[in-house]
């Protein structure tokens, strides 16, 4: 077999080892790279949260917001900053430019200029986050059926024990009901001893004194020295001795009850199905694991965790790794059917040897250039294999034009070494052309910059690997398979002359009917241009949805209302979407967005005024379909509150592809034009879903 190859070609076995290698490359890669959902995003979105429970608006404003504002304003890099202010606490919302890439320097940058403004504020508590489109892909609840604080401190356990796994960047509690050392006293008790509550709490803060006492040195150590009278467990703090006002001491044990209990004043709450629950919410490193191996550990620590307990306590609500494992499986299927059309497509209109050996080349093309990008670090999402689908029609090209140029000269006389010879050294300067002028088209792409850019760098980077790939595969790989491949199926040519004879006489029958009546062909053709141009537009998306059986409902209760309004509004709308076989579960997250389980959500921290209802859908419905819906059923059942049903989307993280801003310097006028734009917005037809982005003070009593 080797003779029949030109003597200046390469050894027949050098070449199918080396692409042998790279297909099991690619296909031992597939399984074991680094792969996740989605493409990630860099952190170009972030905030600020300032925490002062004493401060009003208006000193939250001047003294806090506005000279951080100043601050910030010199860093460059920062494209937009939008304050959000409340009694209370304030959120600076940050977002960086398209084109800044070193995200990481900008953000330090800005925990500079935020650091000097904390140490002169003492009151205040500053939270710079910059990880807030990180996504907590997982969402674990607890119950451990002895109550919420039971629940938490498993949940704080379980967190902890998660944390430590190095497939888990950060592992965080939802809803978290916080919890205080409650001491119940009994009133009679206290007027009979003669104390007072505030006389109670003083000597508990003088018990509990916290401050160093000193420091010990010599020279060659120092010790410190803790407070005798610190209080280190709630045992210690029954035994406290309260002096009465006639000098006679008695332990607070015997005047009130003491325990643990969650805070009743929670600022943020997750209720699944009518009762309330604690969650934990999981992220995962981008860009670093396998993302099914990922899970694979994560679901095994749960279940070693679970098997401690009678009943398990751990329940996975939300994962990530299963959703990313079904989109694979399902563009996969999309790769393979494509393949297969292909080949069909192949072998009806080319001979049967170059159809049997363009398919076999192809899948070679595709697993050596997932080792390529695999080699040099890439990352396989739905991102990467849309450009392996894509790159299918593109990489077959020149496997074909060589494939026929061989055929034909097979035809014509030609050995088949002289056929190998004259096919590539005629072909290989103009397919070089070809291939160059099609991977130009894609550098722009290649090239762009911003999110949206980012989300689809890697689609650029697989086709040009893939066309370079079918250019070096169809000059050396295909003309071996064609030596090592003889393949005739005489019944198979015969049909496919017949085929090919019906369409040449077809075709030339077509043309002859057009040359010989010209109007005719000019008025048939501007009659099929004018029905195309009159048809309507289709609506489409430039994301498509995300194909996941979820959908969710934004809720927005008047500004300022109390997080148990808004949680009870919540709950009535999960319990609305429930009485529909199409859903299975419902998930409140009131007071708060809840986490952040797809990559493109918005978060929006301690805002008791809205809540997100997540439902879960049976698996033959539609979520396009059922959240149009179920938003117009609920906006029919609660007029007055803001509802907006979406199902999940693709794309970089977008709000509002609109926004409107006020600016003025009356803060009532303000307030009152902001609320009449956004019920004028509510009654226009063509815009959907409008909503507040500003907060409001409490009013003060005077």
């Amino acid at each position: 077999m080797d003779k029949l190859l030109p003597s200046n070609y390469l050894t027949p076995r050098l070449v199918l080892g080396l692409n042998l290698l790279l297909v099991f490359t690619g296909i031992v890669g597939w399984f074991k790279a680094k792969s996740q959902e989605d493409p990630s995003f860099l952190y170009r979105n972030g905030f600020i949260q300032i925490v002062n429970p004493s401060a009003s608006v208006t000193q939250l404003n001047d003294v806090v917001v506005k000279p951080l504002e100043r601050r910030l304003a010199k860093i460059d890099e920062i494209n937009t900053i939008h304050a959000r202010i409340k009694t209370g606490s304030a959120v600076i919302d940050i977002e960086l430019k398209e084109q800044v890439y070193n995200t990481a320097l900008v953000w330090q940058r800005i925990k500079d200029e935020v650091a000097p403004l904390g140490a002169s504020l003492a009151d205040s508590q500053f939270y710079v986050v910059d990880r807030a489109q990180d996504t907590q892909g997982i969402v674990l609840t607890v119950r451990t059926g002895k109550g919420l604080t039971a629940d938490r401190k498993l949940a704080l356990e379980v967190r902890d024990e998660l944390e430590y796994l190095d497939v888990v960047r950060s592992a965080s509690l939802v809803g978290d009901p916080g919890l205080e050392l409650a001491i119940f006293y009994s009133q009679e008790r206290m007027l009979a001893f003669g104390l007072s509550p505030a006389e109670i709490a003083k000597q508990l803060r003088d018990a509990n004194q916290q401050d160093s006492l000193g420091v010990l040195s010599q020279n060659l150590s120092a010790l410190s020295l803790l407070p005798v009278n610190h209080l280190r467990n709630d045992a210690q703090l029954k035994d406290v001795q309260i002096t009465t006002p006639d000098g006679s001491k008695i332990p607070l044990s015997t005047i009130a009850d003491i325990g643990y209990r969650t805070a009743p004043t929670s600022s943020e709450q997750f209720w699944q199905n009518g009762q309330r629950v604690i969650g934990i919410a999981l992220s995962l490193p981008p860009n670093k694991h396998n993302i099914a191996n990922a899970g694979d550990t994560i679901k095994q620590a749960i279940a070693d965790i679970n098997a401690r307990f009678t009943d398990a306590p751990i329940k996975i609500e939300i994962f990530q790794p299963d959703w990313s494992q079904k989109r694979r499986e399902g563009l996969v299927n999309s790769l393979i059917q494509s393949c297969i059309v292909i080949c069909v497509v192949l072998l009806l209109f080319l001979s049967v040897q170059s159809a049997i050996v363009i398919s076999l080349t192809v899948p070679a093309i595709v697993f050596s250039s997932l080792a390529l990008f695999i080699t040099f670090d890439g990352v396989i999402h739905q991102m990467t294999i849309a450009g392996l689908v894509l790159s299918l029609g593109l990489m077959v090209d020149n496997c074909i034009i060589v494939a026929e140029r061989l055929s034909y000269l097979r035809s014509k006389g030609f050995t088949m070494r002289s056929s190998l010879a004259h096919s590539v050294n005629e072909l290989k300067k103009p397919l070089a052309a070809a291939t160059m002028t099609t991977i130009a088209a894609f550098v722009p792409m290649l090239l762009a910059k911003g999110s949206v850019a980012d989300f689809i760098a890697t689609i650029p980077v697989l086709v040009i690997i893939c066309i370079l790939l079918s250019y070096v595969a169809a000059l050396l790989l295909l003309p071996v398979l064609f030596v090592y491949f003889p393949i005739s199926i005489p019944w198979l040519e015969m049909w496919q002359e017949t085929v090919t004879q019906k369409l040449s006489t077809f075709g030339y029958q077509l043309a002859h009917k057009t040359l010989q009546h010209p109007v005719y062909t000019i008025v048939a053709a501007t009659a099929i241009l004018c029905t195309l141009l009159s048809l309507p537009n289709a609506n489409g998306k430039f994301f498509p949805n995300a194909n996941r059986n979820q959908i969710y409902i934004d809720v927005q209760l008047p500004l300022a209302s109390h997080i148990e309004a808004t949680t009870k509004t919540a709950n009535q709308i999960a319990e609305y979407a429930l009485q529909y076989p199409a859903v299975s579960e419902a998930m409140v997250f009131s007071g708060f967005s809840g986490p952040r389980f797809y990559y493109n959500l918005a978060q929006k921290p301690n805002e008791s005024h809205i809540a997100r209802v997540v439902l879960t859908l049976q698996d033959d419905v539609n979520p396009p379909e059922f959240s149009r819906f179920i938003d117009g059923y609920l906006n029919k059942q609660f007029p007055e509150i803001l509802i907006n049903a979406r199902e999940l989307g693709q794309g970089p993280p977008i709000e509002s592809p609109i926004e409107l801003r006020l600016s003025g310097n009356d803060r009532n006028a303000l307030f009152a034009s902001a609320e009449a734009m956004l019920m004028h917005l509510r009654q226009q037809p063509k815009i959907t879903s409008p909503y507040r982005n500003y907060s409001l003070a409490l009013l003060p009593l005077t």
